[in-house]
């Protein structure tokens, strides 16, 4: 992922993660944007803040839409926010495919058990003009 990620990046991910030793003080020099998953409002208000952070910082955000790892076949289905953000900040979304790591990865023991390598392809962006927020999905 270092390979890929844009100067200034920082990524989105979910609030108990904050609370991780060592890895909370890497997300807060990271930029790290918090969202509580689990509670609407508080997730609808977070999309101003950042939103807001994005600008004033100039940062670029990495946001997985399937909220989670998924160690099945295909996607997952994506969550709203990160589409919410993009519209209503009017950023274009750059899609980023990664290939599975299943085959180096212990899903039992959750860790990576040998040495892999994961692919990942850049897309053209697509623009958020014309695009109203929130976006409502069925």
């Amino acid at each position: 992922m270092t390979r890929v990620w844009p100067p200034r990046g920082t990524v989105m991910m979910k609030k108990s993660l904050q609370y991780i030793p060592f890895f909370n003080f890497a997300s807060w020099l990271a930029n790290a944007i918090f969202i509580d998953r689990y509670n609407h409002e508080k997730a609808m208000a977070q999309i101003d803040y950042c939103v807001e952070k994005l600008k004033s910082k100039n940062l670029k955000i990495w946001i997985f839409p399937e909220g989670t790892r998924n160690h099945g076949d295909g996607l997952l289905k994506f969550k709203k926010g990160a589409f919410n953000i993009a519209v209503r900040g009017g950023f274009p979304i750059v899609p980023i495919v990664l290939s599975n790591y299943r085959p180096f990865y212990s899903k039992t023991e959750k860790y990576f058990k040998s040495d892999g390598e994961v692919i990942a392809k850049v897309l053209s962006p697509i623009s958020t003009e014309g695009v109203s927020f929130p976006l409502k999905f069925n």
